[in-house]
């Protein structure tokens, strides 16, 4: 049920935190311009 990452995967945790900090900016960034690339996928698995 955890959010994944699916800007970029990692398989350390630093790396993970990193590329799910850059996902939430990235984030911050559409929800500001009202779009968001296709190629992103985000899922509750």
């Amino acid at each position: 049920m955890t959010k994944q990452c699916f800007y970029c995967s990692y398989p350390n945790s630093d790396s993970a935190t990193r590329c799910i900090n850059y996902g939430m900016e990235l984030k911050k960034y559409w929800d500001k311009s009202g779009s968001r690339p296709e190629l992103v996928d985000e899922r509750d698995d």
